[in-house]
């Protein structure tokens, strides 16, 4: 017995694996795990293993990097992280990195900087400086727009974006920046509601140009708006003879809202549109014979008349040119229009029997007339 504890003393103790080794050095202090674990290797016949090894987490707001040893702070914060082989455990923290001016934050673990509602660009995380890089540029035209889009809206009655040029500079004009400067991109006019204005704020003069969709009684002159961009906002108003709610610049849709309201009565009515909800407009009816034909409000010729009823709006009145259109060949008239007898045709007899007819779409008669039979 007392030999067997001696050889335990005189050799490596109680682990026998280590005096059988033959392997001296295998009774030493057995060495630490390895960067970024926790615990010591563990011999097993053959070698030594790293099973009882236990990983040390990551700080908070931290991943992870290529190696074991190796964190890095997440978008957002910054630190300094390293590894205390000595004591096998992680030093450093990490600590949340304001997002820059005119931006907002988003998310907590990483974090992510948009730029406010007004202003425009791209926020980055640089982790290498562990620094936000770039910037938000306010928007030189629409300080309502939302917030987060990477770029700003033409100004108002132009559809499309405006793109931020960093690096850019430009001697005069309100839209310069010190660190770049915006550009027009794919900037276009969108034409004014049908029968209102658009005006061009200048501060030299105003140019007035009505919209190229005009109605059926307007008698302006039409032209597509060329006026720069730099001329300021673009607005409308409603035309001369027209009135109604002011037309304003929905920025979400980039299109204009509202109407303009005619002040004349509708097709069929005399009388005037006082405002949206009062008027004086009163019906009139179909012209006289041989005009009266047709619905309410649709007057057309009588059958066997060609020519168009129209409403005069100026005059406030139907006007018509219905003049009698003469039967096809081999057949006759054989009424008497003059006094506002339907008009009506007939074969010629005894050479011709059949009937003719009156196309109300076509505004032409249709012979059936072929020769009799017997």
């Amino acid at each position: 017995v007392s030999s067997t504890i001696a050889k335990f003393t005189s050799g490596c103790g109680f682990n026998m694996a280590y005096s059988r080794s033959n392997e001296p050095s295998k009774c030493n202090q057995p060495e630490k795990c390895s960067g970024g674990f926790r615990g010591f290797l563990v011999w097993e016949s053959t070698g030594w293993t790293d099973k009882d090894c236990q990983r040390v987490s990551c700080p908070a707001h931290s991943d992870a990097g290529n190696d074991p040893v190796t964190c890095k702070c997440t978008s957002g914060y910054s630190g300094q992280l390293a590894w205390d082989s000595a004591a096998q455990e992680r030093k450093g923290f990490c600590q949340r990195v304001l997002c820059p001016v005119h931006s907002d934050e988003e998310g907590t673990d990483p974090v992510t900087c948009t730029c406010t509602s007004g202003y425009a660009g791209h926020v980055a995380w640089d982790p290498d400086a562990q620094q936000w890089r770039d910037f938000c540029s306010e928007c030189p035209f629409n300080k309502f727009r939302v917030g987060g889009a990477p770029q700003c809206p033409c100004p108002r009655g132009f559809r499309g974006s405006l793109v931020f040029e960093s690096g850019k500079r430009r001697h005069g004009g309100s839209r310069k920046q010190h660190h770049g400067e915006w550009t027009y991109g794919n900037c276009e006019p969108v034409s004014c509601p049908r029968d209102s204005d658009a005006v061009f704020a200048n501060t030299a003069q105003q140019v007035h140009v009505h919209n190229q969709e005009q109605s059926a009684t307007s008698k302006n002159q039409h032209q597509q708006p060329t006026a720069a961009l730099d001329n300021g906002p673009l607005m409308c108003r409603c035309a001369s003879g027209y009135f109604g709610d002011d037309v304003t610049w929905d920025w979400a849709s980039q299109q204009w809202t509202g109407a303009c309201i005619s002040s004349m009565c509708p097709e069929g009515f005399s009388g005037k549109v006082l405002s949206a909800q009062s008027n004086t407009c009163k019906w009139e009816p179909c012209p006289p014979w041989p005009a009266d034909a047709g619905e309410p409000q649709q007057c057309r010729c009588q059958d066997g008349f060609v020519g168009k009823v129209k409403w005069d709006y100026e005059e406030q009145k139907w006007t018509h040119n219905c003049r009698l259109k003469n039967c096809p060949r081999d057949s006759d008239a054989t009424s008497d229009v003059s006094k506002q007898n339907p008009a009506r045709c007939t074969c010629r007899a005894p050479k011709k029997c059949g009937e003719v007819i009156w196309d109300v779409a076509g505004s032409e008669w249709i012979s059936f007339c072929e020769p009799c039979n017997g």
